[in-house]
């Protein structure tokens, strides 16, 4: 499936699913385009909507294009964390060995430089973000 065949899946979907259960297929698809800009936004809008803001960071984080209310959830997720870069680290990218393939290289930058952060602090990466940092550091530099 390509990302317009994607995008237009998630959209048939969301309009035609009650929240609940399309909350419930969009999360399924995310085992195969995890961090698709357009299906985190899905995502996220769902949460929002069911009350759940700080659940929708995480998902709203991946988002190509952020705004003003975007970067508040954000925020609001990340001091969820206490804002703890690897524990935020885990829960963005888990213990999974996920492809980085779908993630937009807006939010892939952001990752990358939250892994930065995160090493300034402890000064090394834990071993479940070392391919995703590598990948990263051969396209992006910090604060890019």
């Amino acid at each position: 499936m390509n990302n317009e065949e994607l995008k237009n899946r998630v959209n048939e979907i969301v309009n035609t699913c009650d929240k609940d259960d399309a909350l419930n297929r969009l999360l399924g698809y995310m085992s195969c385009f995890y961090g698709n800009a357009h299906l985190c936004e899905m995502i996220g809008t769902i949460l929002i909507e069911n009350g759940r803001p700080i659940k929708a960071g995480k998902y709203i984080f991946f988002k190509n294009e952020l705004n003003q209310s975007d970067i508040e959830i954000i925020d609001n997720y990340f001091e969820s964390f206490g804002n703890n870069k690897i524990n935020i680290l885990r829960d963005l990218l888990g213990n999974d060995m996920r492809s980085p393939k779908n993630i937009s290289s807006k939010a892939k930058r952001r990752l990358f430089n939250i892994m930065n952060d995160a090493k300034q602090v402890n000064g090394i990466l834990p071993k479940f973000t070392l391919n995703w940092y590598n990948h990263f550091k051969a396209n992006y530099r910090s604060g890019d």
